[in-house]
C-alpha cells in the first residue's frame, strides 16, 4: 500500500503542468486511482453471484430474525442456518478467481514498466524507517489521527464481514452476496471519481464530515433493523450508500496526509498504513467472539472519536499563518 500512495502523491508531472493547488491535485489523482481500483469489487462479486447462482440452496424454516443481523452473535451458531454452496460450485469459483490472477500477474508483467530505486538498502534500512515512523507520531499531530486511521480499517472490517455474514447471507442466502458488494462497489467507485471532482470547489472536511455522517446513520440503523425476507433492497441501499461515503474516506483521508503532513509524506502515510493494520488485525480478531450489537457500538465509538480528533488536527492546520500556509502549499504543489 504504501509504495502504492508514495507515488501517488510524490508525482511531480500534474502540478508542475497544470498550475492547480495542492489539495485539488491529491484529490484528484487519489479520485482517479481509487475510482479504477474500486472497479475489482465490481467484476469480482458480479462473478461470484454469477457462479454461485448456479447452485441450490435448501431453505430453512428456523425464524432468521432471532439470529441475523444486530442479533448475530458467536454463541447462535447462526453459520447453521446459512444455506453452503455446493462443492462443485466453489471448485468453479475458485477456478475463475485464480484464472482473474493469473491474467492480471500476466498484464502487470507486460505492461507495467519496473520503478527505478535509487537509493540504497542503507538509507531504507528498517532502523532508519521505524525511527522516523515513531518521530512523526511524537513531534507532529499525526498522532491525534490514529483513532481515524482505526476507523477506516475498523468500517471496511463492518461492511465486508458483518454485513455480508448477518444483514445478507443469514436472512438472503450466500448467493445474494455478490450483488449487494457489486452495488458498493459501484458507488464507491463513482464516489471516488465524483467527489475528487467536487473537492475542487469545497474543503475536505467537509465531505469528510458527511461521509462520517452517512456512516454512523448506517450503522444507528444496521444496531435497530432486523432484516427479513421482505427487506432485501434495503441491503442495496445500505450497500451503495457506504460505498458512496467510502470513496469520499480513500480519497480525502490521502489528501488529508498529503497535505497536513507534505514534509514528511512518506513516513505519514507508513504511520497510516501501519495502523490500518493493526486495527484490521485486532478486529478480525475479536469479530469472532463478539456479537454484531457490540461491534457496531465499537465502530461508532471509534468513529465519534476519530471525527473529534481530526477535527482538532483540521483547526491547527487551518490556524496557522495565512502567508505561511500559501507558501507550503505553493512549494508542496511544485514538488508534487
Amino acid at each position: 500500500m504504501l509504495p502504492r500512495v508514495s507515488l501517488l502523491l510524490e508525482s511531480s508531472d500534474p502540478c508542475m503542468r497544470t498550475g492547480v493547488e495542492l489539495p485539488t491535485s491529491l484529490s484528484r489523482t487519489n479520485g482517479i486511482f481509487f475510482g479504477m481500483f474500486e472497479l475489482c469489487n465490481i467484476v469480482g462479486n458480479l462473478l461470484s453471484s454469477l457462479v454461485l447462482y448456479q447452485g441450490e440452496y435448501n431453505s430453512t424454516n428456523i425464524n432468521s430474525s432471532s439470529f441475523c443481523g444486530a442479533n448475530d452473535c458467536p454463541q447462535e451458531e447462526t453459520v447453521d442456518i446459512i444455506a453452503d454452496p455446493e462443492s462443485t460450485v466453489v471448485y468453479i469459483l475458485l477456478g475463475v478467481f485464480l484464472g482473474c490472477v493469473a491474467m492480471g500477474l500476466g498484464i502487470v508483467s507486460v505492461f507495467l514498466q519496473p520503478i527505478q530505486n535509487p537509493s540504497s538498502a542503507n538509507e531504507n534500512s528498517i532502523k532508519k524507517s521505524l525511527w522516523s515512523w515513531f518521530r512523526l507520531i511524537i513531534k507532529t499531530d499525526i498522532k491525534f489521527l490514529l483513532p481515524f486511521m482505526l476507523y477506516t480499517a475498523i468500517e471496511q472490517v463492518v461492511v465486508f464481514t458483518e454485513l455480508t455474514k448477518s444483514y445478507v447471507s443469514c436472512p438472503f442466502g450466500i448467493q445474494n452476496v455478490g450483488y449487494v458488494m457489486t452495488s458498493y462497489g459501484v458507488c464507491s467507485a463513482s464516489s471516488s471519481f465524483l467527489f475528487s471532482k467536487i473537492a475542487k470547489y469545497t474543503r475536505r472536511y467537509v465531505l469528510l464530515g458527511l461521509a462520517a455522517l452517512l456512516q454512523m446513520a448506517l450503522m444507528l440503523w444496521l444496531y435497530h433493523w432486523v432484516p427479513s425476507q421482505h427487506d432485501i433492497y434495503l441491503v442495496y441501499v445500505i450497500s451503495s450508500v457506504w460505498g458512496i461515503s467510502e470513496g469520499i474516506w480513500k480519497t480525502q483521508t490521502n489528501s488529508v496526509l498529503g497535505e497536513i503532513f507534505q514534509d514528511n509524506k512518506q513516513s505519514a502515510f507508513a504511520v497510516y498504513e501501519g495502523f490500518k493494520s493493526i486495527a484490521f488485525t485486532c478486529t478480525f480478531v475479536y469479530s469472532s467472539m463478539l456479537c454484531v450489537s457490540v461491534k457496531l457500538i465499537i465502530a461508532m465509538t471509534m468513529l465519534g472519536l476519530g471525527m473529534t480528533l481530526y477535527a482538532l488536527v483540521e483547526v491547527r492546520f487551518l490556524r496557522r499563518s495565512p502567508k505561511t500556509a500559501s507558501v507550503d502549499n505553493n512549494e508542496g504543489a511544485a514538488k508534487f
